[in-house]
């Protein structure tokens, strides 16, 4: 997919040597920051030790309740600079025996290589994307100095040709205008001012359809975060405002059944 100079991987669980196998043999020496959540980090800094061109990334996690769950990947080439953004963990069974999902972006150019008249920021559906500017902020929401090479690689780069918006998630306790950077409250953000729907629909027409490999809690009852916060985040729309009396309902069903042994984080 073009000539390969350096990389990050973002992720949870990381077989470092399972992972550069993966790279070309040609690419495996090629310089590879590593963003980890492990707070110990012990292990990893075993695994990495015989790879001098690997380096490494703690993720800060300000409070006990989070974790460093992001899965993405930064590919720079001598063409340009790719993104991917996926569910799976560096691990073999995660690609060998899971369903995943994976997206990757268009080979972003060099500003350099871009035409004057070219705008930096793409207009889809009469409303920007923001791409940059959202995974500018997410990095910077990392700390410290070891993201920096990667922050000025992006800003280098023309990122227009991504046609999708970002929805990031950090650990923290964020208040204030922070709260609509991250996670579902993002995705209210983004919903209620892209979104449009069908006519005659209301938001409670809109079926919500959850898998998660775990998950920690949804509140002591459906009304307490499931209904009052995540599901009205999921209903936003452009024009939610004129059915804003109407309340997304929630449908709870109960099954007998073994755990799914397949996997798709988004």
């Amino acid at each position: 997919m073009g000539d390969l100079v350096c990389s990050a991987q973002f992720n949870y669980l990381i077989d470092l040597p399972w992972l550069l196998q993966q790279y070309p043999p040609e690419k495996r020496k090629c310089p590879l920051l590593v963003v980890h959540g492990d707070q110990k980090d012990a292990n990893i800094r075993k695994a990495a030790a015989p790879y001098p061109n690997v380096t490494l990334f703690k993720a800060r996690l300000e409070i006990m309740f989070g974790t460093h769950h992001s899965k993405m990947m930064l590919l720079a080439y001598r063409e340009g600079l790719r993104v991917v953004i996926h569910t799976a963990n560096l691990i073999p069974k995660d690609w060998d025996q899971k369903t995943q999902g994976v997206w990757v972006s268009p080979l972003f150019p060099a500003k350099s290589s871009v035409t004057p008249s070219k705008s930096e920021t793409v207009v889809n559906g009469g409303k920007e994307t923001g791409f940059k500017q959202d995974l500018l902020e997410y990095l910077k929401a990392y700390g410290g100095r070891g993201l920096e090479e990667w922050k000025q690689r992006i800003s280098d780069h023309d990122l227009s040709a991504a046609r999708v918006r970002l929805i990031a998630s950090v650990p923290g306790a964020h208040t204030g205008g922070e709260m609509n950077k991250w996670g579902h409250l993002k995705l209210r953000k983004v919903l209620s001012t892209c979104s449009s729907l069908p006519c005659g629909a209301t938001p409670s027409d809109w079926p919500v359809i959850g898998q998660f490999s775990s998950v920690g809690s949804l509140g002591p009852a459906p009304s307490q975060w499931l209904t009052s916060e995540w599901l009205t985040s999921l209903s936003s729309s452009s024009s939610s405002s004129a059915s804003s009396s109407k309340k997304p309902r929630t449908l709870t069903t109960q099954h007998k059944m073994p755990p799914l042994k397949l996997v798709s984080r988004l």
